[in-house]
């Protein structure tokens, strides 16, 4: 950003000026020569308590009787520092790109293992700003400002809409959903199902896909917003058209190799998803020790995605061998997690399936973790792999 703008702020109010001193450096703002005015408005300040905003001539005095040489520069450093600045805007503008630098050297250390690093930065992101403090402080606060929470766009429909109806009409952003099934029972589907779902309703969706190649899991995308198998549509010109209309320019499939929290982050950064579906977080990257510890990390970290970026954060992972022919999943039958994974849910999805099932396109839907409403009781529903759609019978 300009840095006259900022050091315009620090002239016109001593209290703009103490909001940002504490997180001043050369490595994110100023150039040598703003450093020295800002070394000159501290001066200022100190020697005077009282003093609401800077004598801008005595600080050009001070700097120019410092280096009699260069007054010519010095004047025209301060003919660019604005007359009119809106003190607010440009210290927010500030706020954002001091995070972010933040957040960058956050994922660098993050990559590196640099522990202590890593949680002195945390501790700058979480106390940065007052303002942002204030905001997350509800005292008696009144219903109808908290309903708004929990309806119109800030309620993320989940599809099929039986479990829609069940859990209130949606699931409110910041949430984080788990699907969690054992290999060729029908994850994808499900999501897939949830994601066209919401993109249908006008909702963006960043679908991370780190299994299956990308062409294939966009036509299987494509057959739920057509009804229709990939045979019957690949060839037809219209294809595209109609599903265009019914909400596909809402849907961005990206592909990771398999992906770690930059990557993610980046994306989310890039295209502010209201929906991300991660197909599947036991294949990203965010932590080597262990399978387990891997895990329960990325669970913990796509959460505060969810939170930070007011999303519902919808993961895909597998089920153990325990759940071989189960039809109702329970919290222990995630592979490689007991309850690290469950922790950091808000709803786990299990599908459920037996051999006999299957040939009936049936799966059992059961609910292990559920804080969106009254448990739920298991439910079977009709699944349809070629069109990538489930239903449940009224």
């Amino acid at each position: 950003m300009n840095e006259t703008k900022l050091i315009a702020c620090f002239l016109r109010s001593r209290e703009a000026y103490e909001k940002v001193l504490p997180y001043l450096s050369d490595k994110y703002v100023f150039s040598p020569f703003g450093f020295k005015v800002v070394e000159e408005i501290k001066s200022f300040y100190d020697t005077d308590p009282s003093a609401e905003h800077v004598d801008l001539d005595l600080v050009k005095q001070r700097l120019i009787a410092e280096s009699p040489k260069k007054d010519f520069i010095i004047e025209e450093y301060f003919s660019s520092v604005p007359v009119d600045v809106s003190v607010s805007n440009v210290l927010k503008l500030y706020e954002d790109v001091y995070k972010e630098v933040l957040r960058s050297e956050l994922i660098l250390c993050l990559n590196n293992k640099e522990d202590d690093r890593v949680n002195e930065l945390i501790k700058q992101l979480q106390t940065f700003s007052a303002e942002e403090d204030e905001e997350g402080i509800y005292n008696a606060t009144p219903v109808k400002e908290l309903n708004k929470y929990f309806t119109g766009t800030n309620l993320i429909p989940i599809y099929p809409t039986a479990i829609n109806t069940l859990i209130g009409g949606g699931v409110p952003r910041q949430s984080q959903i788990c699907i969690v099934a054992r290999p060729d029972v029908g994850k994808s589907t499900v999501a897939i199902n949830m994601a066209v779902g919401a993109a249908e309703k006008g909702f963006k969706v960043l679908y991370v896909g780190n299994e299956d190649p990308p062409a294939k899991m966009v036509m299987r995308i494509l057959s739920r917003f057509l009804r229709k198998p990939e045979h019957e549509f690949k060839d037809q010109e219209d294809s595209d058209a109609i599903a265009l209309e019914r909400g596909y320019g809402n849907v961005f499939f990206k592909e990771m190799h398999p992906g770690d929290y930059k990557q993610l982050r980046s994306w989310i950064e890039k295209l502010r998803p209201d929906v991300v579906v991660i197909d599947q977080i036991r294949n990203m990257n965010f932590k080597a020790d262990s399978m387990t510890i891997n895990l329960e990390q990325g669970v913990i970290a796509t959460r505060n995605l969810a939170k930070e970026f007011n999303l519902v954060m919808i993961v895909i992972t597998q089920a153990g061998d325990s759940a071989t022919n189960k039809v109702v999943l329970e919290m222990n039958d995630c592979e490689w997690s007991n309850t690290g994974v469950a922790a950091q849910m808000d709803l786990m999805i299990g599908v459920g399936q037996t051999p006999a099932l299957k040939e009936q396109g049936i799966v059992i839907l059961s609910f292990p973790k559920n804080k969106l409403c009254a448990p739920i009781k298991p439910i079977s529903a009709n699944i349809d792999y070629s069109l990538n759609r489930l239903t449940v019978s009224q």
